[in-house]
């Protein structure tokens, strides 16, 4: 199945709503879990943000996530995730975009009923992968054995070479010069 692109991939966008996972958890028990969706990205920075549902860090990058119950896969530039997920990423986005690197991650989102909180149930997360910082450009150099000078990301260009000024335009032609004057009254 394609992904379908998503102007963000957040939980609803996803399909679960919080009715829809309250069902999914009705005939569970206290503290037991079900699998949502899986979600892989790659992130280059993080912003936070406000909304009428309260304070959020929407992640930038590429993401793709998919249902564990086989009803869709996504795809987006920009992520928003249940604040156990925020949590964990955002201290290592920060420090990865500090030093000019990307964040890699995957993890399976979960929901778990959990009578004491006012919706019926909270996120819980399991990382695929370890966290890992990523310089996706010095990845690109290398599989392109690209040899770059002093370590630096890209080659410098060459300073342009001195040449000849170009020739001024040309002036107005005579016929303008000789033309009648306007009339004053």
């Amino acid at each position: 199945m394609d992904a379908k692109f998503l102007s963000k991939i957040t939980t609803k966008d996803c399909g679960f709503s919080k009715t829809s996972i309250q069902k999914l958890l009705s005939d569970l028990d206290d503290g037991d879990e079900v699998d949502l969706y899986k979600v892989a990205g790659i992130v280059s920075d993080a912003r936070p943000g406000q909304s009428s549902m309260g304070e959020f860090v929407k992640f930038i990058g590429e993401f793709v996530a998919t249902r564990t119950d086989g009803k869709g896969s996504f795809s987006s530039g920009v992520a928003i995730f249940p604040k156990v997920a925020e949590n964990l990423l955002f201290g290592h986005v920060r420090q990865s975009t500090e030093q000019n690197q990307s964040l890699e991650f995957s993890a399976l989102v979960r929901a778990k009923k959990d009578e004491t909180s006012a919706v019926g149930y909270t996120f819980t997360i399991q990382p695929l992968t370890e966290l890992r910082a990523s310089d996706r450009l010095a990845n690109l150099l290398q599989r392109s054995q690209m040899q770059v000078a002093n370590g630096s990301a890209a080659p410098a260009l060459e300073a342009p070479q001195e040449s000849e000024p170009d020739p001024a335009p040309a002036r107005a032609s005579a016929a303008k010069k000789t033309a009648p004057a306007a009339r004053r009254r």
